[in-house]
């Protein structure tokens, strides 16, 4: 969509629209521009994404998936910016319920995710965030990670060795005994 289209853009990249709740969602290649035609899945709105052109994907309030495989949600595209929208219980919400390597992984550059809720409903899930080598510059901020109906082993883990990654003002809650190794 053009710039005049758009008079709150604060990015100079695309901007695409996620919802699982709007009745026009659809992962379409004529959806995704406007919060009144949006995708339908997080994973489809990256692959739609420019590398390196600082594209947004806005997740409207409410949006909910629940990843069911490795990789379900891959961060293979470097530089776009993932903006939850909504407070509290309004935030979007991934929820892991089926595989205990269902995961998000962070696999490009300069990857930043913000304002979402990550919750964990499957025995020994491994992670619910991956770092691997490639994930330089990632920036995790101001979202919540938290066990629901069942407890994992680990909320955000390094697979590889990714520098300058900034992990900060997030929440992660636990809080049955002796269950995570790590946040």
């Amino acid at each position: 969509a053009a710039a005049a289209d758009q008079p709150n853009k604060i990015t100079t990249g695309n901007i695409w629209w996620v919802s699982s709740s709007h009745a026009n969602t659809q992962d379409a290649t004529d959806h995704g521009h406007s919060p009144l035609l949006p995708f339908a899945t997080l994973d489809y709105a990256i692959g739609r994404a420019t590398a390196n052109n600082c594209d947004a994907i806005y997740l409207m309030p409410n949006h909910a998936e629940s990843p069911a495989a490795i990789d379900a949600v891959d961060f293979d595209i470097a530089g776009i910016k993932v903006i939850g929208l909504g407070t509290g219980d309004d935030r979007p919400t991934f929820t892991f319920i089926t595989a205990t390597g269902a995961d998000f992984e962070i696999d490009a550059a300069n990857i930043e995710i913000t304002n979402c809720v990550f919750v964990c409903n499957i025995a020994s899930q491994a992670r619910m965030l991956t770092l691997t080598a490639n994930a330089d510059g990632a920036y995790i901020h101001h979202n919540l990670f938290r066990e629901g109906t069942a407890s994992g082993l680990s909320m955000v883990e390094w697979t590889g060795a990714a520098d300058d990654v900034r992990i900060e003002d997030n929440q992660f809650y636990a809080p049955t005994a002796a269950t995570y190794d790590e946040a």
